[in-house]
């Protein structure tokens, strides 16, 4: 059995990072920014600093890691389930049922609306899936 593509799982990550960067900027960024304003505000903290260099560079970063992360699950996986977009999908539900059981603890614990959380789930949804395969399309073996 061939091992994991290194070079091909940043190239794919990277892809996969763009494509959910894009879509979360549109999902968060445009249509539930309102929304995560005064969860925010609720909470007591300035919305500004999502929007400050320093917390847009840290959301690239943590798509660009995101995106490797996504794209190594779908290559470690590729060899039991075959290559292809289904391949993906699974390998996308590891990483979005991880984050979201953690985001649903906070919905329980107040730190986060439960419809902002489901509107959340949506756009994750979205993202993630998209983002998997595109990454997906892009690794090879070998």
């Amino acid at each position: 059995m061939a091992g994991i593509n290194s070079t091909k799982v940043m190239q794919g990550g990277l892809v996969a990072a763009v494509v959910m960067t894009a879509i979360d900027f549109v999902a968060f960024g445009v249509v539930l920014q309102d929304g995560f304003a005064a969860n925010l505000t609720r909470l007591g903290l300035d919305p500004a600093v999502l929007e400050a260099p320093a917390g847009f560079a840290a959301w690239l970063v943590t798509e660009l890691v995101f995106g490797f992360l996504l794209v190594w699950t779908y290559a470690a996986m590729r060899p039991r389930f075959g290559p292809g977009p289904q391949t993906a999908l699974m390998a996308a539900a590891v990483p979005f049922v991880s984050v979201n059981v953690v985001l649903a603890s906070f919905v329980q614990n107040g730190i986060l609306d439960s419809g902002l959380f489901v509107s959340g789930l949506v756009a994750s949804v979205l993202s993630i899936g998209a983002g998997a395969v595109a990454g997906a399309w892009v690794y090879k073996e070998g």
